[in-house]
């Protein structure tokens, strides 16, 4: 996703999660309801609004597939 973490300092709704880990435990937990607002604006904030246009489509895909509770 990002090749530089973002801190918490810049984030601070990250807490702290790490928005670039890849576990199925992270992944699920940054495309859920309690952080699906946040990730959306660190996509945006370090790619760009391009890489958030379809976000919520995109995020409903993730979460599918990585059977996300």
């Amino acid at each position: 996703m990002m090749l530089d973490k973002p801190s918490s300092s810049k984030f601070p709704c990250l807490g702290d999660h790490n928005i670039i880990g890849s576990t199925k435990e992270e992944t699920c937990e940054r495309y859920s309801k309690k952080m699906n607002e946040c990730t959306k604006k660190v996509m945006e904030a370090s790619c760009g609004g391009k890489a958030v246009e379809d976000y919520d489509k995109i995020a409903n895909v993730i979460l599918k597939h990585f059977d996300c509770k």
